[in-house]
């Protein structure tokens, strides 16, 4: 075997286990925030007549597969560094900017035009134009921020607070959710929340066959949750009591 052969199988050995690692750290993030993320719903649903462990168990592999693919794709871009890190925050800022601006003009669409279908298309174009509007003022801050100088550090430091404040932004325009929907908005942040988080700091760091354990854990926990679901009145309980915990178990219904 030459040595430029050997080279291009150890490089395909190292890239092989770069994805496998890759892939094992969000599927262990999934696993993670699906077993956090379906206690509320398991409760609410055991309060409804359900067995809690049935339940639970459900809902973490609805969720599971539902959260995974989102992991995957948050792991890869922050797998590309600082510019992926600043990319993330400028989606943050831009549209947890706009949300807020957007329910406001929303309302004001509502109680001022009795034409629905005009009042859509002005809802849209004005939409557009807000979230281009806020996306070429923070995209040019991100810009700016990739600069090695002291205004790059300070664009930084400005990102970083626009994509604080965006998060803010991103939960007060939530916030008319919290009638009957109350459990649900808080499921999805919990789901959301703690998947995302646990990708942005790289959490849990794990290789190997444990990484490899976590994809397989995640996926029978899926097949798993879809059995159970073929109970209709276990299915027909979540959807009413734990709708979002519930992930890609509507896919059952």
């Amino acid at each position: 075997m030459t040595h430029e052969a050997s080279h291009t199988i150890a490089s395909a050995d190292t890239e092989g286990s770069a994805t496998a690692d890759l892939l094992g750290t969000a599927a262990w993030a999934a696993l993670i925030a699906s077993l956090l993320g379906a206690v509320p719903g398991a409760l609410r649903a055991s309060s409804a007549g359900a067995s809690l462990p049935l339940a639970w168990l459900a809902l973490v592999g609805g969720s599971a597969l539902l959260l995974l693919p989102f992991c995957i794709a948050l792991r890869i871009q922050l797998g590309r560094g600082a510019a992926g890190r600043r990319q993330l925050m400028v989606l943050v800022a831009t549209f947890g900017l706009s949300a807020p601006v957007l329910g406001i003009l929303l309302k004001l669409l509502k109680t001022g035009t009795h034409h629905r279908p005009l009042g859509a298309a002005t809802f849209a174009g004005m939409a557009l134009i807000a979230v281009a509007g806020v996306l070429a003022v923070v995209g040019r801050l991100g810009t700016f921020a990739a600069q090695d100088t002291t205004a790059g550090k300070r664009a930084g430091l400005a990102l970083k607070l626009a994509a604080g404040v965006g998060v803010l932004g991103l939960v007060y325009a939530a916030l008319p959710l919290l009638g009957a929907a109350k459990g649900s908005l808080l499921a999805g942040l919990l789901l959301i929340g703690a998947s995302g988080a646990l990708c942005w700091l790289g959490q849990p760091k794990v290789s190997g066959t444990l990484a490899r354990a976590g994809v397989a854990v995640c996926l029978l926990l899926s097949v798993l949750s879809g059995v159970l679901l073929r109970s209709s009145a276990l299915l027909e309980t979540l959807q009413k009591q734990a709708p979002v915990s519930l992930g890609a178990g509507w896919l059952w219904g």
